[in-house]
């Protein structure tokens, strides 16, 4: 098991894996071929940021038994569990990393919109990936990292898309570190709100695993190295409002923590 981080030493953003909270510096991000060029930094004396920048983010929704009844009041009406998992897009414009603010839009606030945090186990892309079967689908997957589909719940409702729902600007936290070596579908997922749990699963009650998520997206679409997919939220997700701390931890992975604010 491997841990990395993508951070800003006040200099310049690099990669590196973690160490006894020591930073090694790599040379180029973790899934392509890398090496250490020497030089260490304290974990705390630097600013983690997303641990990737992806090109692509999909997300797979009603991915959780314990989520349908929630979606369910979204749209007023019983909802059954997808017959094969159900993508969507979030734009990379949407993603920040830990301790970054999320921000409710001013539109959102003068509209009355309820903005909900998402805690979703997310899945790194190490290498192109098209046509995977379920096999071989971990052999695409480098790592494993939190994240947070935050969405407006009125706009997700209420609009021909989700565009604004899902993707609004720092709608799409990850972090902090992406972790290799981990059993995708056998972790705890918690989410938390001013540190009371809100949700909490593991991750072997996914509708659709891990490995079935990758075989159907790359049937129709390829993977690049650095393309994320969040696998679903489960339960009742939280109202967040300014103020709030947001927090999503995985088992073995860590925590991500995002404060709340409103758009001035």
């Amino acid at each position: 098991m491997s841990k990395y981080v993508r951070y800003d030493d006040g200099n310049t953003v690099s990669f590196g894996i973690v160490v006894n909270n020591t930073i090694k510096e790599i040379d180029s991000a973790p899934y392509h071929a890398y090496s250490e060029t020497g030089k260490e930094l304290a974990e705390s004396d630097v600013k983690l940021l997303a641990p990737v920048i992806p090109g692509k983010i999909i997300a797979i929704g009603r991915n959780y038994v314990s989520h349908l009844d929630h979606s369910a009041s979204l749209v007023g009406g019983d909802i059954n569990l997808p017959k094969v998992p159900e993508p969507f897009f979030k734009t990379p414009s949407s993603i920040i990393g830990p301790d970054d603010p999320i921000i409710i839009p001013k539109e959102a606030l003068l509209e009355g919109v309820r903005v909900e945090e998402e805690a979703e186990l997310t899945l790194v892309i190490g290498k192109q990936c098209r046509r995977a079967n379920q096999e071989n689908a971990m052999d695409y997957v480098f790592g494993i990292t939190c994240g947070n589909d935050v969405s407006a719940r009125n706009w997700q409702r209420e609009d021909l898309s989700w565009w604004r729902a899902k993707s609004s600007d720092t709608f799409s936290p990850i972090g902090p570190y992406i972790v290799t070596g981990l059993d995708a579908n056998n972790l705890l997922l918690t989410g938390r709100i001013n540190g009371d749990v809100v949700q909490q699963s593991g991750t072997a009650d996914l509708a659709h695993n891990v490995e079935r998520i990758v075989e159907f997206v790359s049937s129709v679409l390829t993977l690049e190295p650095g393309d994320i997919i969040m696998t679903g939220t489960p339960g009742s997700p939280g109202q967040i409002v300014n103020g709030d701390t947001v927090e999503v931890e995985i088992e073995g992975v860590g925590v991500l923590s995002n404060p709340v604010r409103s758009e001035e």
